[in-house]
């Protein structure tokens, strides 16, 4: 019998107390709506941003003015609710983008806002509208009534800092991709690189976005910074392709810009109307090429270990006052720009009479996976009791702006070795005279051996301890004592009341835990049919298998979502687990990643099943 504690009638009535004097408040405050307009002159190639916002509603209904010159694109809603000691405060924010036609001076006039049955109208607003930066005007439509209809829907453009590098040296770089206004994006890959003999870091889902104006076409664009790296000597051609499925307005219509917050989150992905045409593209740039110099053979140092870039030595050790054997930690901090991967610990200039262990390595990132300090911390211990200082340390690297080696020396850094210690000859032991020799300890020593050998008085025995300290009769062992009774009890009653806490939190969850448990496993029967029904060796496997093993997850950890991302399975799974590799693999088959190796998916999917059976 499943028993269950209502809680009691004077926790709704506080309920009801707490709340009425809110909704009173927030009812009593009557709507306000308030425009803002930024910024209040742009160029005819840059569109301003709208904003509404009405307090004390939730939502409204606003009817646009239409204005010669000017178009208005929606961009969505956003709404908030506040309570500050019992206060709600309520409001909602419509945002809009101003799109100019041509240059000139306009007037909004006030919106006609209706929220909660009230009418309300906005303050009219000003603003001018310039011609563009570079002179030339906005383009106007050709035949087809779209700005720029010869032109490219979009195009990709790689931006090197230089084509020319050395082996090992990092440059940064700019991959930039256009989309035509006027066109939406609903796929898109990330770019990839094609060529060999650079590695390009991994780039961002969520880029920054832009907009430029080229050959007087207007373009939303969307940039990565990322680095490029040399590792195979030669001259190299790059290429960059994405796949994207775009939107084209299927009937004459005003371009629209779009950005806003997010990657997928904004107008350049937007809405899907019935006046738009869904079309498959690969958009691909053209050749850079890009020329991998060795690193030279003459003058290099004997100390290079392969760093390339621009950097600084610092170098300290503690303790610096020492006996001998005893260890000295060495710190050298090489930092700069550059390939940290290969700078490898600096040596010490003469490691003669000095015992060195191996370094620990810690570098710390600085705007950039190529911009900070890494720092080694090493064991060294100086041997020679004649030395009175650690030598110089060395650190060479390749400098690629000169075009030469470089090497850095620290300071000798000046020890002290202990005076006692320094002294190496052992201290004679102390001469003990028959005067300080107690006649009864000499007497109870030749009593208690008779064999023993008649002493000189100069070496005679001195006994360790004269006093033999104070005696007990017994020893009490630790259980028998107060304090241990004690807290054994407390642990006792601790325990129990653990189990206690338990035991009721069953009881009463009981009916919902055998309900989620039948539950599950009713979706693990389910999940385990839907991935037999899948063939392994097929290429769209884990995109096909992502689905229901998301599903079966969002069942199995109660998480309150409709999808699950690669990073929420992670969180939830780990990142070695089978679902992890799964959601990863389905993701690099979405965004067109190549594999480095293959996948044995046969495998995959028996682990999969594994995960499924196995997860709780």
């Amino acid at each position: 019998m499943n028993r269950t504690i209502a809680p009691p009638v004077s926790f709704y009535i506080l309920l009801v107390l707490i709340w009425l004097p809110a909704c009173s408040q927030a009812s009593a405050d009557a709507p306000e709506v308030r425009a803002e307009l930024n910024p209040q002159t742009i160029s005819i190639d840059q569109p301003a941003t709208l904003q509404i916002t009405i307090q004390n509603a939730q939502s409204a209904d606003i009817s646009m003015p239409e204005i010669d010159g000017l178009i208005f694109h929606s961009q969505g809603r956003s709404s908030q609710i506040q309570i500050v000691n019992g206060a709600v405060a309520a409001s909602v924010v419509y945002s809009y983008l101003v799109e100019p036609v041509k240059a000139g001076s306009y007037e909004i006039p006030p919106i006609r806002v209706e929220a909660g049955g009230t009418p309300l109208h906005t303050e009219p607003l000003r603003f001018t509208v310039t011609a563009s930066a570079g002179g030339a005007s906005k383009p106007q439509p050709d035949q087809t009534g779209e700005p720029g209809a010869d032109k490219a829907p979009a195009f990709i453009s790689f931006l090197p800092e230089k084509q020319t590098i050395y082996r090992g040296e990092v440059i940064p770089a700019k991959i930039k991709v256009y989309f035509k206004r006027g066109t939406r994006v609903n796929q898109l890959s990330l770019p990839r690189m094609l060529g060999e003999g650079l590695l390009i870091d991994e780039l961002s889902n969520n880029p920054p976005q832009t907009q430029e104006v080229v050959d007087h076409v207007a373009y939303s664009v969307l940039v990565w910074d990322t680095f490029v790296t040399g590792v195979k000597e030669g001259a190299h051609e790059l290429t960059f392709e994405l796949d994207a499925t775009v939107l084209v307005p299927s009937q004459k219509r005003s371009a629209v810009p779009g950005f806003g917050s997010g990657f997928f989150n904004d107008d350049l992905f937007g809405d899907l109307f019935s006046n738009y045409r869904s079309t498959p593209v690969q958009v691909t740039s053209e050749k850079t090429g890009i020329e991998v110099l060795p690193l030279p053979d003459t003058s290099r140092p004997e100390s290079f270990s392969g760093a390339v870039g621009r950097f600084s030595l610092q170098v300290g050790a503690r303790p610096i006052k020492i006996d001998p054997g005893e260890p000295v930690t060495l710190t050298m901090q090489v930092s700069g720009a550059g390939n940290f991967a290969s700078v490898e610990a600096p040596e010490l200039s003469d490691p003669g009479g000095i015992k060195t262990y191996p370094p620990a390595a810690e570098f710390s990132a600085d705007q950039s996976p190529y911009r900070g300090s890494k720092k080694f911390q090493q064991a060294i211990i100086i041997s020679d009791p004649s030395s009175r200082e650690i030598p110089p340390v060395i650190f060479s690297y390749f400098d690629p702006d000169a075009k030469r080696y470089k090497t850095l020396f620290s300071d000798p850094i000046p020890i002290t070795l202990n005076p006692a210690a320094a002294d190496n000859k052992p201290a004679p032991p102390p001469k003990l005279e028959p005067s300080s020799v107690p006649t009864k300890s000499v007497q109870s020593v030749k009593s208690a051996d008779k064999t023993a050998e008649p002493t000189s008085p100069t070496l005679s025995l001195v006994p360790v301890k004269l006093d033999p300290g104070t005696l007990v009769e017994q020893i009490r062992p630790p259980f028998a004592k107060a304090w241990f009774v004690a807290l054994l009890s407390l642990c006792v009653i601790g325990i129990g009341g653990f189990w206690g806490l338990k035991i009721y939190g069953a009881i009463q969850q009981g009916n919902e835990a055998v309900a989620f448990k039948k539950a599950l496993a009713a979706k693990r029967k389910e999940t385990l049919f839907r991935l037999d029904q899948l063939n392994p060796d097929a290429a769209d496997y884990p995109a096909r298998a992502r689905e229901p093993v998301g599903d079966f997850l969002i069942a199995c950890r109660r998480l309150d979502r409709a999808s699950l991302t690669t990073a929420d399975v992670i969180d939830c799974c780990g990142s070695d687990s089978a679902a992890a590799e799964l959601f990863r693999l389905a993701d690099g088959a979405l965004y067109g990643k190549q594999q480095a190796a293959s996948v044995n998916t046969r495998d995959l999917h028996r682990r999969i099943k594994s995960f499924i059976s196995d997860c709780s």
